[in-house]
């Protein structure tokens, strides 16, 4: 699932600001089994990942601005 602010013209922006990818279980989840290192490490690299693959088109930032646009990740498994 994904969620865009209607109407937004995404074209005005020129920056990144990423928040972690993070991971959860969900409540009904039948396995939460995994180990809490693996998780994070898990984590780690898709983050990673992410600014690796991001920062060849656009600059990533840590603060906000009116050319910045934020990406926020919640992952359910």
């Amino acid at each position: 699932m994904r969620w865009l602010e209607p109407g937004v013209d995404f074209s005005k922006y020129n920056k990144i600001m990423l928040d972690r990818v993070t991971f959860f279980f969900a409540a009904d989840s039948e396995s939460k089994d995994i180990d809490p290192a693996e998780m994070k490490a898990l984590e780690d690299s898709c983050n990673q990942q992410l600014v690796n693959t991001l920062r060849a088109s656009y600059p990533i930032v840590t603060e906000p601005g009116p050319d910045v646009v934020r990406l926020r990740w919640l992952l359910q498994t």
